[in-house]
């Protein structure tokens, strides 16, 4: 699903679509109702698709948690508990399965200032709650950044510093650990290397 975003025109968009895989073709399907840009959708399997963040010129930041039911394909609004991030746009949301939570990191406020917080959602429970690092920095705040789920191990990487400067950090965050690593730089270029036998599974030290 595409879910809103900027027009050309500069105006956030409030329509949804799906493309059906199967035959690559485009369908309309209802919008939450709300026009957003710099929101972040994300599968919760094949149940949900959760709605965090984002915010329009005329309808505000969006502070609500939406979800879209898969099977029912409506939207409903979901009470929150716990401590949720609150206003955000262009932070990054991953879901990590084993433990049936969405992770949310990153981003703008729109009062300013770029985030620096992890917040997680128990699905389940739909409570929140904000990750201090157990050990360790946090990351520098970034807006924008791409991010991934290997495993058990969050990776963002590059989008804005919070300066809004073009960054280059790689950053992985453990999720059993709850432990930050940022490597200084990454690479442009790879050399090849010959194959080596695979490593056993990372733990947590």
């Amino acid at each position: 699903m595409v879910l809103g975003g900027v027009t050309g025109g500069g105006a956030a968009a409030d329509d949804a679509w799906v493309l059906e895989l199967g035959g690559l073709r485009w369908r309309r399907e209802e919008g939450p109702g709300l026009p957003l840009a710099g929101h972040s959708l994300t599968a919760r399997g094949v149940t949900w698709l959760l709605l965090v963040g984002g915010a329009s010129a005329g309808g505000g930041a969006n502070t609500a948690l939406r979800r879209f039911l898969l099977r029912e394909r409506r939207w409903e609004e979901v009470k929150q508990r716990g401590t949720p991030p609150g206003a955000l746009l262009g932070h990054s949301a991953l879901y990590h399965p084993p433990l049936d939570a969405l992770f949310v990191w990153g981003g703008q406020r729109p009062a300013g200032g770029a985030s620096d917080q992890l917040h997680w959602l128990r699905c389940a429970t739909v409570t929140w709650a904000r990750l201090a690092p157990a050990r360790g920095p946090r990351p520098q705040p970034h807006i924008f950044p791409a991010a991934a789920l290997l495993g058990d191990v969050l990776v963002l990487l590059g989008g804005q510093g919070p300066t809004g400067e073009p960054s280059d950090a790689l950053q992985l965050y453990g999720v059993r650990c709850n432990v930050w690593v940022t490597a200084n730089r990454t690479r442009s270029t790879v050399t090849p290397q010959p194959p080596v036998t695979p490593p056993p599974p990372a733990t947590c030290a």
